[in-house]
Formats: structure tokens, sequence, C-alpha cells
């Protein structure tokens, strides 16, 4: 482990699109002598942060780098407390298909869904700060960039830590590594997992005590959002018991619907929540067309909807992809060819309207070739033919831009 903020060292965290978002160079020389630049800035004692970029992800606050010294210092800081505290945040394309097998195979038991309220914003800045001065096994550098970094001035007031930033996950699973050991060693729970702030157990017996227990083992500041929490329970055949306080578990963006009996088999679909989400992108896209009448961005937005696309990758992991493949790839053929039609008969009707305040406004702007061109993209074909588009770094940022805030 060589834990140096060097050249050498940034260059092997070099990622898919960092040559232009932060003009690098053309060259492998150019490149190498930028990351010299990012190695002097990381030495100097007078080194600060600058300015961060505020953007909203889902409704809450982020923060975006805006130079190559912060962004490859911050994901070195990250790199090292991974390697030098063993800290390994949950593979969340890991998780999906073992809880949906274990609900598969659950026998009389129960399945409780938890949930950290605020979970970013609600860390203990300080307390973070004792226990990272407190590990031997950290190096000195790497302790200084985070205390410089929580408390430089854009993020000093801001309560807890702030999202979007490369080391910000590392910080959190950090400061939750106490409650990971708590909630493995619960006796009457056989399986357990967590990614961010999704908690899931499956437990022996119907654990009432579980929520009590494990909002008293969360550290400083951080409470469970009880709203968010739910449990099913599974009788001794598997089937989803008469009485069970809840129909369905959602998990990671997926909702797991246990068996109700041999001729209903388990359904794995996606929430209400995550369908209007992709209505409402379809919305801001014709919105923005009403507007610009820019139809070649508009294709790109239905395109991106509706189609798959590389989102960069390392030589460790191999190419990574992204869409309405597989970001739903876990689904049921049956639930995905219901919500994606369901969806792909919105998108027709806005193709087509005519009638109504958005129709008279969007008719006269599309030809009937524009109509018969958008008409052609489908998001159930591209999720059962895993449809390839491939996009620039420039028009995903176009593309995104219009529904930054939804």
């Amino acid at each position: 482990m060589d834990p140096s903020y060097s050249e050498k060292s940034f260059w092997r965290l070099l990622r898919k699109g960092d040559v232009q978002n932060f003009s690098l160079g053309k060259s492998r020389s150019e490149i190498r002598t930028k990351l010299q630049e990012v190695e002097a800035a990381a030495a100097s004692s007078s080194f600060h942060f600058s300015a961060f970029t505020l953007v909203t992800r889902n409704g809450f606050n982020a923060y975006t780098t805006n130079s190559a010294n912060d962004e490859f210092i911050l994901r070195k800081v990250a790199d090292n407390i991974k390697r030098a505290l063993n800290i390994k945040p949950s593979d969340r394309a890991e998780l999906i298909p073992t809880a949906i097998q274990l609900v598969r195979e659950a026998r009389d038991c129960t399945i409780h869904k938890l949930d950290i309220e605020l979970f970013f914003e609600s860390i203990s800045k300080d307390d973070l700060i004792q226990k990272i001065k407190l590990e031997q096994s950290l190096d000195s550098r790497t302790k200084d960039f985070i205390q410089i970094l929580l408390k430089s001035p854009q993020l000093k007031n801001l309560p807890g830590i702030p999202r979007g930033l490369s080391v910000s996950p590392i910080l959190a699973e950090y400061y939750l590594s106490n409650l990971e050991r708590f909630c493995r060693r619960i006796s009457y729970s056989y399986f357990y997992s967590r990614y961010v702030d999704d908690m899931l157990f499956f437990c022996h017996k119907p654990a009432a005590q579980l929520e009590a227990e494990v909002e008293a083992a969360l550290p400083k500041g951080l409470s469970l959002n009880l709203k968010k929490s739910s449990h099913i329970f599974i009788n001794k055949d598997g089937y989803l018991a008469a009485g069970s306080p809840n129909q369905s578990i959602s998990y990671l963006g997926y909702e797991i619907f246990p068996a109700l009996s041999k001729s209903a088999p388990i359904r794995i679909s996606i929430p209400k929540k995550k369908i209007e989400k992709i209505k409402t992108r379809i919305a801001l896209s014709f919105l923005r067309f009403s507007v610009d009448q820019n139809f070649c961005a508009l294709k790109n937005r239905i395109q991106f909807i509706s189609s798959n696309f590389n989102v960069g990758g390392t030589k460790q992991s191999g190419k990574l992809y992204s869409g309405i493949h597989y970001n739903h790839k876990y689904m049921d053929p049956q639930s995905a060819e219901a919500v994606f039609q369901e969806i792909d008969q919105y998108l027709q009707k806005l193709i087509y309207a005519k009638k109504g305040s958005f129709g008279k406004r969007l008719g006269p702007l599309l030809t009937n070739k524009q109509r018969k061109d958008l008409a052609s993209h489908s998001l159930l074909a591209g999720h059962r033919n895993q449809v390839y588009r491939h996009f620039t770094n420039k028009t995903l940022g176009e593309v995104k831009e219009v529904w930054q805030h939804a």
C-alpha cells in the first residue's frame, strides 16, 4: 500500500472522462505533467480546497469538485481510508440478487427493512474528526485533508458531511463501522446487509425489539426513520403470512413481493415512486422542447431514458453499464412488461397529444416525421433487448441538466 499523494498514485485513480472533465491534456505525458501539479499542490502546507459546485440530487443538496487538485486528492483520501482501515462499502449489485434469493428461500421468519434518517446530514463532524485522529493505521496527511475538507469555509457550517464528493461514502461507512459490528452480532438475525442508509434483516422470530436495539446502537446524531420502516412475515411454507404488517419490501430501488401461494410466486418490480420519476423525466423533456424547440436534444433525452450506455469502468472491473435494462435487470418478466408498457403508453400519449394545455402547446411544434421518430423508442424494448447507445460526456450533461432537480 502506498499512502503517498504522488503522481503515480493519482494515475492509478484515473477514470473515464477525467481527461476531458479536468482538462488534463491530450497525450500521456501531458496527463502525467498535470498529475505532477496535483502532487505539488497536495504537498503544500497551505493547501485548501477550492469552491465546490452545489447541485441537487434526488432532492438533496450535493457537491461536485471543479478542479483536478480537489478531485484526485479526495479520491486518494478515500483510497487510503479503505486500504488502511479495511473499509469496504457494500456492493449494490451483489446485495439485490442475494436479498431476492433469500426471500425466495425464507421460511417461518420476519424480514425487516430499516432506514437511517438523513444519513449524511446527521453525522457528527466533530465525532468523526476525533475518531479519525485516533486511527494509528491512517497516515497523518490523510487525516489533515479530512479536517481541511470538513472545516473548509463552504462546508464547515453544513450539518453532517457533504453528499456527492468521492470521499463522502467512505467517511460515512467508517462512521458506521461500530454499528456494522453490532448488527452482525444480533443473535436472532441470520442475515444482515446495509447499503448506505438502507438496512435489511432476516430474523428467526418476530423480533419486535429490533428497531429499539438498532436505534440504541446508532452513533451520535443518527436515528431511524420509522416512517420508512417495514417488515413482513413469511410462514413455514414460504408464503406471505396472514396478518403480515406489509405486503412487500422496498429495497435498493426494487419492490419485492413474497409468494402468496404456489400459483402466485414471488414478484420483483420497482416502486411506484420510481415509475413516477421516469414519467416526470419524460414530461420535463417535452416541456423543455416546447420552450427551446431543440428536437435533437429531445430525441437524445428519450433515447437516454429508453436505452443503455457505458458509464466507464476500470481495468479491474471492466466496462460498466447503466440504463433501462441494467438499472432494472432483476425485475421478473411479467412485472417488467407491465411497468414499461405503462410508461411507453405515457410516452406515446405525450408524442401524439393535441388536446389539453400540454397538447395544444406541443402539438404544432412536432412534425409527423418527428413523432414517428420519437414513437420508435420503447422502454420495454430497451429493457428486454438491452438496446445500447453511445453518448458523449457533453451530451450526457445536456441530457441530465433538464431533470437535475427531479
